[in-house]
């Protein structure tokens, strides 16, 4: 489905959508404190039918870190809105006075507010039904995707795969996204999907939801 997708979308656009999510680009977390860059394909590389069918569902040349897939969820979650990660919102002087003020909220929207709500479901009705089961959450509601990224590595006949599980919760006012990467895992939901209950239980201990 998605490299026919991908074909009628075409690699222009294809590209330009992951770059409006950060793909590609570090982030700064902090002054002089940035994330790496991951990667994406050149434009001149997708011409290839081959990588472009690669890259439309994630593999080939694409690489991306856990902040880059956090900022999607959350800009997703979000309603459309990019959210960039950050470490320090400001720096303050002795006295408790601001001096500098790094925490900006953008205004761009990266997909439309329908696309976004469309997205949210998906993703909760992969915590109900689907993939995203082994880390749904008893306390609280919550919305994930899961993944299991091919490395190309193998030991002793076996491939070894990354197993992610990216969500948010609460999912009816989304306020913390969480992402979970287990190296060497045996699939998303399995390897990772635990983790992001206990994580996300053990916050909910501590907000003032009513579900």
């Amino acid at each position: 489905y998605f490299i026919q997708l991908a074909q009628e979308v075409g690699a222009q656009r294809l590209l330009a959508t992951a770059q409006f999510f950060g793909f590609g680009e570090s982030i700064v977390l902090a002054p002089e404190y940035e994330s790496f860059s991951g990667n994406l394909p050149s434009f001149e590389k997708l011409q290839n039918p081959a990588a472009l069918a690669n890259f439309s569902f994630g593999q080939g040349e694409l690489l991306a870190t856990p902040l880059q897939i956090a900022a999607m969820v959350g800009s997703v979650a979000s309603g459309g809105k990019r959210i960039i990660p950050q470490l320090v919102e400001k720096t303050v002087d002795r006295y408790g006075n601001t001096n500098e003020t790094f925490l900006t909220v953008s205004d761009k929207m990266i997909i439309n507010t329908t696309t976004s709500q469309k997205l949210c479901s998906f993703m909760r009705a992969a915590v109900l039904d689907g993939t995203a089961q082994p880390g749904a959450t008893e306390k609280i509601t919550s919305a994930a995707k899961t993944g299991t990224a091919e490395t190309g590595i193998r030991v002793d006949g076996a491939e070894i795969v990354q197993a992610w599980y990216a969500g948010f919760f609460p999912y009816e006012n989304p306020q913390y996204v969480c992402v979970v990467l287990a190296e060497n895992g045996s699939g998303g939901g399995i390897s990772a999907g635990p983790i992001f209950k206990e994580i996300a239980e053990g916050i909910s201990k501590y907000m003032t939801y009513k579900q």
